[in-house]
């Protein structure tokens, strides 16, 4: 890509994230407070001239593209790429039993544990494979949103930086947080803002 600017937004809170089970591939729904921060999203980049929304094809990170696409009479283009990461078996599992599995995966060889795969999941590596892939085909000179997952945005931002697999595994998202990116024709990828999350405890309070 010559040129542009790239925000690549994480989807709002689910039950799930609430719970801290690990989501993965598995369609959890936005809940009420997600909900909120989808639209809170919306606003915090009402000014950004956004011309294309893509977004992963499951629903929390659908929903969330929707709420941002509604005042731009824009289309959401949906691409499977952008998914979670893929936990295979282990989806469901809360993340410190989860972290636990994949510390037993890792070997003595991969301290970053990018190669540890769940049983009919994916590696961490495998995700900034086909993130890379994606960045690769979206069209030249265009603004663009990208709705994703607190994996796949991480390793979005590293490719983005051309920082090593490994460094991915260190960038977070908050629910409904953007990080922002711009580049001219003679300079690569420049963060801008990173992780800049909507406030919304006042429209949708957590409850008990």
């Amino acid at each position: 890509m010559a040129s542009g600017r790239i925000w690549i937004a994480r989807h709002g809170e689910t039950d799930w994230n609430r719970e801290g089970r690990a989501q993965g591939q598995s369609d959890i729904a936005l809940n009420a407070r997600g909900r909120a921060q989808a639209e809170g999203l919306a606003r915090l980049l009402a000014e950004a001239p956004i011309a294309h929304i893509w977004s992963s094809d499951l629903s929390r990170a659908r929903e969330t593209a929707a709420a941002v696409a509604a005042a731009r009479d824009l289309p959401i283009q949906e691409d499977a790429r952008l998914r979670e990461r893929g936990f295979g078996d282990w989806e469901g599992l809360h993340f410190d039993l989860l972290r636990q599995q994949l510390h037993d995966l890792t070997h003595p060889d991969d301290p970053y544990a990018l190669h540890a795969t769940p049983p009919n999941g994916e590696s961490a590596l495998m995700v900034r494979e086909r993130a890379e892939t994606f960045l690769n085909e979206l069209p030249h000179h265009q603004d663009v949103l990208i709705v994703t997952h607190g994996m796949t945005g991480a390793m979005l931002v590293s490719a983005l930086l051309q920082a090593p697999a490994h460094l991915g595994l260190s960038f977070r998202f908050g629910n409904a947080a953007f990080s922002e990116f711009e580049r001219n024709a003679r300079t690569p990828w420049r963060l801008v803002r990173y992780n800049q999350e909507p406030h919304v405890e006042a429209a949708a309070p957590v409850l008990p």
